[in-house]
């Protein structure tokens, strides 16, 4: 999807949202909405729940919210147990969910947004125009880009940047055959990935210490591998030669994203390796 197409249905704009309840919000509106670019998501935490997608849309609600978009999780029941909120409160706390979550008992915002499917998509633009439903899995990288474009269509210009294999890159790199180098002075990287463990396979011609943050936050111990060094409430590589740095250690399998300033010329990202922990 390069683009939003044009409104699925003339003047087809943001319902009403008559939710049974609400989690991690106050009752929300079209008019709490204005000129916010909402992505609204309608689910079921029955057997059909896709942790991959809830996991991208916590991400995005993370990168995202402070330039002008709305994340709404819409959570209609499939089966009877799920209309208990306590039940839906203690799944979307396990999930990790801290962006809004609408509670459609009713099925009153599922009949007004007329959704067909769940794990579907609406994607509403800063106008309060619904531009564009999607339905599926496998389609997080396409979301993203619908994101994107809807909020640089209203002057917020968020740029997804260059992504190889899963790695943004900022500043002037080589890209090799199984490398990366930084060749100008400074540049940073930026590293999506869903798993518990994540491993650095990195190199700089002098050894350096680099501050990283994870979800822009330094890492917490509780999360911390063994060669990361905390202090002063931040968290640090040391890289020197070649070598795997084990970096993450979580006890969630969730979207996460590294970010890393780095500095001096011929820094080398070899690789990096997401996987579950069996401990």
């Amino acid at each position: 999807m390069s683009c939003c197409p044009s409104p699925r249905v003339a003047k087809d704009h943001l319902p009403e949202l008559e939710a049974s309840a609400w989690i991690n919000s106050k009752p929300l509106g079209p008019k709490d909405l204005k000129d916010k670019v909402v992505l609204v998501y309608f689910f079921s935490l029955g057997e059909e729940c896709s942790e991959t997608i809830l996991s991208h849309l916590s991400y995005l609600w993370t990168r995202m919210r402070g330039k002008g978009l709305v994340v709404l999780g819409v959570h209609t029941p499939s089966v009877e147990k799920e209309k208990d909120l306590g039940f839906v409160r203690a799944e979307a706390a396990r999930l990790g969910i801290e962006f809004p979550l609408a509670v459609d008992n009713e099925y009153r915002i599922w009949k007004k947004f007329r959704n067909q499917f769940y794990s579907q998509f609406h994607f509403v633009d800063a106008c309060g125009v619904i531009r564009h439903t999607r339905a599926g899995e496998g389609i997080e990288e396409e979301v993203e880009i619908a994101v994107v474009h809807l909020l640089n269509e209203a002057g917020k210009k968020v740029d997804l940047g260059p992504e190889i294999d899963g790695v943004c890159f900022e500043g002037d790199w080589f890209v090799g055959d199984g490398y990366v180098e930084l060749e100008g002075s400074s540049g940073r990287i930026e590293l999506r990935y869903i798993g518990q463990s994540l491993d650095l396979v990195i190199s700089s011609p002098r050894k350096r210490r680099f501050e990283f943050l994870v979800d822009e936050a330094p890492l917490p111990k509780g999360m911390a591998g063994k060669d990361v060094v905390l202090e002063g409430g931040k968290s640090y590589l040391d890289i020197g030669e070649e070598r795997k740095l084990e970096v993450v250690r979580d006890t969630r399998r969730v979207m996460r994203q590294l970010s890393m300033s780095v500095r001096g010329k011929g820094l080398k990202l070899m690789g990096f390796c997401v996987e579950e922990r069996e401990d």
